[in-house]
């Protein structure tokens, strides 16, 4: 959780299970990361679940985002 390479994402997520080892609940993680009750106790459940595996992200369902290489209209001419 200490390095500035990783994702934020992840950074966070390794942070909550560090807090959750500590004894500190959701809601006191969530106090503490600024993220919500729910998101700490869905990474920490995975932890417990599936280990550091849990922790990755997984596929999402749906249709796959694309972006069109259009230009910024704001402000660009």
């Amino acid at each position: 959780a200490g390095r500035y390479t990783r994702p934020h994402r992840e950074v966070i997520r390794a942070k909550i299970v560090l807090l959750a080892a500590e004894g500190h609940g959701d809601a006191e993680i969530a106090r503490r990361l600024d993220c919500t009750d729910k998101t700490a106790g869905k990474w920490r459940r995975r932890f417990v679940q599936e280990g550091l595996a849990g922790l990755d992200e997984r596929p999402r369902p749906g249709r796959p985002r694309s972006f069109s290489p259009r230009r910024d209209r704001r402000g660009e001419g």
